[in-house]
């Protein structure tokens, strides 16, 4: 087994580097830099004060590691894991990644703007994510509930996407990027930034991805198909197409996105034909929003946003035919959704000992309409629209009992018009019995509403006692920096999960949604982060979860008891040249048909970054799955196959340049 290997390493390494440092002054251990968060409280603070356990992958790392996507900055951070079922990837964090979920359990944001859309709450994460991952500035991943500050969504924890600010481009503010990569992957983006000295700030960046995709993808298993029939040829396009804008001028800033994203969808989703042309699918998705933000004296501060959103879904489907006919029957998905919103949120500190931060929200949805209907036969399976609106409020406050004891407790009501009104509190116990020692004792609540797809799609029997997800969260972390080069995580997490939303069949063999399901999950969490200078740095770390289903305590489909990272860069000539290697090591897990369990795995990938070798222009190289694992990922239920492979070895050359 793979993972025993690697959690020999990963105690082994955290064991080394603790008992050498245990021999440092208490001086030397104190001098230690501590990253910031904005996500956790919505203010900038030391993650040692943040209400949570709190990850940061900044720019560097997706440079170093040549991480490609969001998904693959996401896979490499403690806890979380990523699946792919061939056309999107999954987020699964400390054994839950339910397939067939669409991964509204986390809340994503772009620099505090919410992108989970209503339709299906989806987690859009790959290239269909909006964002050029080199426009990123820094990944806040704040783990557990937080529905306290952002309400729905804020189940699991929140992504907050932080950008690049004008003064991070080079003097004349213009970037020139390229990629080429393994089945004819090509990508090409433009930046521009523009900075007056009495004016605004702006921003605006355009990116372009093309990928033909692997020739053939075989199916050794699939049912009902004899060998030789089995593969599926030249049906993996992906092309995808961003745009993002921002300006920002005194206290105002005003952003804009947009991206596009078509793939052909090979694997046999929804059970339609293996290897048919007319299967495909096709995301869009829009923000706009204007931002004031200002500090007043005596500690008052302001957040104010108003904003408008879009979504669209394209999803076409070969059915297999039913008797007499021989065609595949081709179906079409088009959903949309149109929203907007306004919320405000003022923040006061009092005589330097307690912080009170309230905020008030309004959104309204007048589209979210629902369209799927065959082709030939025609027929309409659902077409209309289902508006909503909602509006939430809540109060946190962070009170200093003692100068190294911080209690940050909040609470949110909201109100829903599907189904009415959640209340939602939060608490933390912040301890620093000495500077570079914290501990955290979290409690917190959280929920999920339903959403459009589950509340009005198939069947509309069951929708008035369909109700919000609940998880509850029990949490215990211990934070230990050590000198300037080490930092050490540890915890014990208990969720306890009800009113889970499923698929069920009812006694007419409708397709319904009803919230059945819970779920318990218990585990621990520890890693070592180092940075030695001089580009020297490293990550390691193992997660363990034992997610069941608390009803008849079975484990979890597409659960890992056991997942580690290894990450390390090594300057390799003058801090120009690196080197770095990530290993992701994940135990077996058991398919969603429960008949089939996947062997664990590591995967390893490779890349050679360098940076002002020639003057303005930076070199990267990548190889992924390094060693050409074969491995697979379970997928959903309604999937004729319950796995999918996944890819082998492929390699990336990028390039920079900076004008």
């Amino acid at each position: 087994m793979y993972w025993y290997l690697f959690l020999f390493l990963s105690v082994s390494s955290v064991y080394a580097e603790t008992k050498d440092l245990s021999n440092m002054s208490l001086q030397e251990l104190m001098t230690v830099e501590v990253p910031t968060v904005v996500g956790a409280s919505k203010y900038k603070q030391k993650i040692t004060d943040a209400p949570s356990d709190v990850s940061i992958m900044t720019a560097d790392d997706i440079r170093k590691f040549g991480y490609r996507t969001l998904a693959d900055i996401l896979n490499g951070v403690r806890d979380f894991y990523t699946t792919f079922d061939g056309a999107y990837n999954f987020l699964g964090v400390r054994g839950v990644n339910r397939p067939g979920d669409y991964g509204g359990r986390f809340l994503l944001n772009i620099n505090g703007h919410r992108m989970n859309e209503p339709i299906y709450d989806s987690l859009l994460i790959n290239y269909e994510f909006p964002l050029d991952v080199d426009l990123i500035e820094r990944v806040e991943i704040i783990r557990g509930p937080g529905s306290v500050l952002y309400g729905n969504n804020a189940f699991f924890g929140i992504i907050n996407v932080v950008t690049r600010e004008t003064d991070r481009f080079p003097e004349h503010g213009g970037e020139i990027a390229g990629s080429y990569a393994s089945e004819d992957f090509k990508q090409g983006r433009i930046t521009q930034t523009l900075n007056f000295e009495s004016g605004p700030n702006i921003l605006l960046s355009g990116s372009y991805y093309d990928s033909r995709g692997a020739l053939e993808i075989n199916y050794p298993n699939y049912p009902g198909v004899p060998p030789g029939k089995n593969s599926v040829f030249d049906h993996d396009h992906m092309n995808a197409l961003n745009v993002f804008g921002k300006a920002s001028y005194k206290d105002f800033t005003l952003e804009a996105l947009y991206g596009q994203r078509y793939r052909e969808f090979p694997s046999a989703p929804y059970r339609t034909v293996l290897g048919n042309p007319n299967t495909n699918v096709a995301d869009a998705r829009a923000y706009t929003e204007l931002r004031y933000e200002h500090d007043f004296s005596r500690g008052l501060h302001l957040l104010a946003r108003i904003y408008g959103d879009y979504y669209a879904y394209d999803g076409t489907q070969a059915m297999p035919p039913t008797a007499p006919r021989v065609d595949p029957i081709i179906n079409q998905d088009k959903p949309r959704a149109l929203w907007w919103g306004v919320e405000n949120q003022l923040s006061q500190t009092f005589f330097s000992k307690l912080r009170l931060t309230l905020g008030a929200e309004f959104r309204q949805d007048p589209l979210r309409y629902l369209s799927n209907h065959n082709l030939d036969p025609a027929k309409t399976i659902i077409d209309k629209n289902f508006p909503m609106f909602s509006v939430g409020s809540y109060l946190q406050g962070e009170f200093n009992i003692l100068n190294n004891l911080v209690l940050n407790a909040g609470l949110r009501y909201d109100y829903f018009s599907t189904f009415g009104n959640t209340l939602n509190p939060r608490a933390a116990l912040i301890y620093h019995p000495w500077e570079p020692t914290t501990f955290k004792f979290l409690f917190g609540q959280a929920y999920r509403a339903p959403n459009a797809y589950e509340f009005n799609y198939l069947s509309t029997s069951y929708k008035d006692s369909l109700k919000p997800e609940t998880i509850r969260s029990y949490e215990l972390v211990w934070e230990q920096a050590f000198e300037k080069h080490y930092r050490v995580n540890t915890g014990l997490f208990l969720n306890n999960i009800s009113g889970l939303i499923a698929q069920r069949t009812d006694s007419n063999n409708n397709t319904i949604f009803v919230g059945v399901d819970s779920t318990r999950v218990l585990g621990g969490t520890v890693g070592l982060e180092t940075n030695w200078g001089k580009g020297w740095r490293g990550r390691i770390n193992y997660t363990y979860s034992n997610a069941v289903n608390a009803d008849n305590n079975q484990h979890l489909s597409n659960s890992p008891e056991h997942m580690g990272k290894l990450q390390l860069v090594v300057p390799l000539y003058q801090e120009k040249i690196f080197g770095s290697i990530e290993l992701l090591a994940m135990s077996d897990r058991q398919t969603s048909a429960g008949n089939n369990r996947l062997p664990g795995f590591i995967v390893g990938n490779l890349t050679l970054f360098s940076v002002n070798l020639v003057k303005n222009l930076e070199i990267s190289g990548s190889i992924y799955n390094f060693w050409n694992q074969q491995r697979n990922d379970p997928v959903a239920p309604d999937f004729v196959l319950d796995s999918v492979a996944q890819p082998g070895l492929s390699v990336r050359a990028k390039l920079i340049y900076r004008f």
